[in-house]
């Protein structure tokens, strides 16, 4: 008897704590830091109109030096397409080079555009073989006909502004 009146004890706890951070626009989860705007932006996958939520999250404790990433998530059916950079103010920098398929950390000087489609389990990057442009102003990510890979070479076209 005891044991179960603890265990719904604990689970009032955690539930009610748990819907008392849904307003809550900061989260930190392991090391990540997350802001979920409720702001809906569009992008297009190979002329495909594709709506998702935004959120802007940072690798590490220290905004200017860690990774900084945009993140557009549509749910149904779940589409991904994430921006990430060095940090925030080497964003804004002209001139980066994509990452690649290598490793997950981003360093100046370069980002890395990652889509994972619809019913896709393997994701499109940015590469060498990358034509297009992809530019950060005014807490937007502009887009303009980004020709992403998978590792077969397949290719898929990414077009839009993401504001964050």
């Amino acid at each position: 008897m005891k044991k179960s009146i603890i265990y719904i004890f604990v689970t009032t706890t955690i539930i009610s704590s748990a819907c008392n951070d849904r307003g809550s626009e900061e989260k930190i989860i392991s090391g990540i830091e997350t802001s979920e705007k409720e702001k809906i932006i569009s992008f297009t996958i190979d002329g495909e109109t594709i709506k998702g939520k935004v959120s802007t999250q940072y690798f590490g404790s220290n905004k200017e030096t860690d990774n900084f990433s945009v993140l557009c998530q549509q749910d149904e059916p779940l589409v991904l397409l994430q921006a990430t950079f060095a940090n925030e103010k080497d964003a804004a920098k002209s001139g980066l080079t994509p990452k690649g398929f290598n490793g997950y950390k981003v360093n100046e000087g370069q980002y890395d555009l990652t889509l994972t489609p619809a019913g896709g389990t393997e994701s499109f990057v940015a590469t060498d073989k990358t034509e297009g442009a992809i530019r950060v102003e005014n807490n937007a990510v502009v887009i303009n006909n980004m020709k992403l890979f998978n590792r077969e070479g397949k290719e898929k076209v990414v077009n839009g502004t993401i504001k964050f």
